[in-house]
């Protein structure tokens, strides 16, 4: 049997107040039914992935994030997107971002407070994709599969 809940949120990054967004996030997966250590990391990634679309898209009016629960007999995959419509373009190309993290991440170690947002996503996610939307903006989609015990 398969089941599949989501729920999606429209953030003004103005209006941005990282603890209300996070224990919705929080609730949402407590109702799916994970346990701490994977609320924990979930969460984790989810703020990650608001607070840089909050902090880096430029002059956007709002940020779209959502998050699908696909729960199967085996696993439960869940799918986060984010997205931006901001209309400044990135220095990197979309499709590269993930490589880019990647190569900064062996070149320095981290410095100050900063930095260590998207290694974390991509570190403890197992699919990243950085897309451009048509309209202007960014949107980043990230899937995560967790295998449940028999």
């Amino acid at each position: 049997m398969i089941r599949t809940i989501s729920h999606t949120w429209n953030i003004k990054p103005a209006d941005y107040h990282a603890s209300d967004i996070r224990k919705d996030i929080d609730a949402f997966l407590s109702n799916q039914g994970f346990d701490k250590k994977w609320r924990h990391r979930l969460l984790v990634i989810a703020c990650e992935l608001i607070a840089n679309a909050c902090m880096h898209a430029f002059k956007a009016r709002h940020v779209i994030f959502a998050i699908k629960c696909i729960h199967y007999s085996y696993k439960s995959s869940v799918h986060m997107n984010i997205e931006d419509d901001s209309k400044i373009l990135l220095k990197e190309r979309y499709d590269n971002l993930a490589h880019a993290v990647q190569a900064r991440r062996l070149r320095r170690p981290y410095q100050g407070i900063h930095g260590r947002g998207l290694h974390i996503i991509v570190l403890w996610t197992d699919r990243v994709q950085f897309s451009k939307k048509r309209t202007g903006g960014l949107k980043v989609s990230t899937i995560k599969d967790i295998l449940t015990k028999k």
